[in-house]
């Protein structure tokens, strides 16, 4: 339980993997992965992975910064949402979307008291195509029933497959089922999807 003993149900670094390689397999020339915090400010409430011994992760490039396609205020009961994913700093329903990259900018931003998403980058991952082969260099491993004991680095490729085609209208989303239904229907209908995707990758 991260995040101030909350867990958002956001897997922002899932959103972001899988967000990169989109972005890769459409053609987009440097997408990059970012890493640093996050501080959301809600009606007489907040969040923030700063100073709580968690970060938060998302894709970026030149035209969007950040791309964070995790949040949602969802389990958030009465609080406005986002209606939009976040791309770039712009307003997206009541909120505005901030990125700082001094933190001495990002803490005072943190106490207003309008609506906001703030993003203070720290980092990015140097070699994010790699996660093809090895999501664990990046994804948290929670163990025995994490997915990536459970299924391994090929079940990330699926789901990366999956989300391109459902993109290019070439399959039907699955969002009307179970999430455990639709992983297994994605597990048994995307085989070999590691060199698939990267054979994608190389015409993109």
């Amino acid at each position: 339980m991260r995040n101030g003993g909350r867990d958002e149900g956001w897997f922002c670094r899932e959103h972001a993997m899988h967000s990169y390689f989109l972005l890769r397999l459409f053609g987009e020339e440097d997408p990059r992965i970012e890493i640093g915090h996050f501080a959301a400010r809600l009606p007489g409430a907040g969040i923030t992975s700063h100073g709580s011994g968690s970060d938060h992760a998302w894709c970026a490039t030149d035209a969007y910064r950040p791309l964070d396609l995790s949040v949602t205020f969802k389990y958030h009961s009465g609080y406005p949402q986002l209606t939009l994913p976040v791309m770039g700093e712009r307003a997206n329903g009541p909120y505005q979307i901030l990125c700082f990259e001094e933190e001495s900018k990002f803490l005072p931003a943190m106490k207003d008291h309008s609506p906001a998403v703030i993003y203070l980058p720290q980092g990015r991952l140097t070699d994010p195509e790699s996660l093809l082969d090895h999501p664990e260099t990046f994804l948290f491993d929670s163990g025995p029933s994490s997915w990536l004991q459970l299924y391994g680095a090929e079940a990330f490729a699926r789901i990366t497959l999956h989300v391109y085609k459902v993109a290019q209208s070439h399959v039907k989303t699955l969002s009307n089922m179970s999430p455990q239904d639709a992983f297994s229907r994605i597990q048994s209908q995307y085989s070999a999807a590691r060199p698939k995707v990267r054979k994608l990758l190389s015409k993109a």
